[in-house]
């Protein structure tokens, strides 16, 4: 077996015992679907809607973690649920995975699901949040920063599998909660696989700078980054907090102490006091950016 099938063996054998390891949590107050993702045959995304009566509720799509190699929506269901009862229309997506496909088609799949969330499903539009975790930040950051500064990042989307569609250019992100953010996909234990990721020789690519937080932590909307003490990219989200401070981007910054902190615990374990706190924080923080 060669390293980028190993790596993704235990990865996905991992991620399925976290979600059987989850508590089931009530969805009581809300209504859970799937629907099919635009322009893709097999895929599809998870919608948790209020049951209360508000006729436009605020939106936040939620991208799942992984590594880029591993992760499905199923994982973050607690945290979609936790989100509908605090009474956000939320989406939960999925993407194809590494080496199925590389970056630039994950990039395409969550644009996708960007374009299917303008489809009037009675959400408002006017308030639309993005949440991710670990891997899923750095695909929010691509995708987010396309939306946002098309010319910029044309090297990046000239990489993607297709057009960005016209619905998705109409996506107004209002502000991103990033936790235990994969920021630096090239770097340290993740980036032992750069290589599947992109391809080899990526550094030659005229994409290659654009990948990087310092230059793309300047092109995203105002963000929340979180992180805790037993995450093991920690790291990542104090250097990419260093470079919203470099750039002076609006964000804001939830550090939690507590051994149960591990990585990604925000989205994975939402029911811990720890996840709870720094979740709040991040909707108060979407407060300050509703229309």
């Amino acid at each position: 077996m060669n390293f980028i099938n190993a790596a993704t063996k235990k990865e996905r054998t991992h991620v399925e015992e976290i979600i059987k390891s989850q508590p089931v949590m009530s969805h009581e107050g809300i209504t859970a679907t799937e629907i099919g993702i635009c322009g893709k045959q097999n895929l599809f995304m998870d919608v948790y809607r209020p049951d209360n009566d508000a006729e436009k509720h605020p939106i936040i799509i939620d991208i799942h973690g992984g590594g880029l190699i591993a992760g499905r929506k199923e994982q973050n269901q607690n945290l979609a649920t936790w989100f509908a009862k605090e009474g956000y229309l939320t989406f939960v997506p999925d993407y194809r995975l590494v080496p199925e496909t590389n970056v630039f088609g994950q990039i395409t799949d969550v644009i996708n699901a960007f374009a299917t969330v303008a489809e009037d499903f009675g959400g408002d539009l006017n308030q639309v949040f993005v949440v991710a975790d670990s891997a899923g930040a750095f695909l929010a950051c691509m995708a987010s920063s396309i939306l946002r500064y098309p010319v910029k990042m044309q090297p990046v989307e000239d990489e993607l599998e297709e057009n960005v569609p016209e619905a998705a250019k109409k996506l107004v992100i209002n502000a991103m909660g990033l936790q235990s953010g994969m920021y630096y996909i090239y770097k340290g234990q993740v980036g032992l696989l750069q290589n599947y990721y992109m391809s080899k020789g990526w550094k030659n690519h005229s994409y290659a700078e654009f990948i990087k937080p310092e230059t793309y932590s300047k092109l995203i909307p105002p963000c929340y980054i979180c992180t805790g003490k037993k995450d093991f990219l920690k790291k990542q989200t104090f250097g990419f907090k260093k470079c919203l401070e470099n750039e002076r981007v609006h964000h804001d910054y939830g550090f939690v102490s507590k051994r149960e902190t591990v990585h990604a615990f925000a989205a994975l374990y939402p029911e811990t006091e720890s996840a709870v706190g720094v979740n709040r924080e991040m909707i108060r923080f979407f407060d300050t950016f509703k229309k």
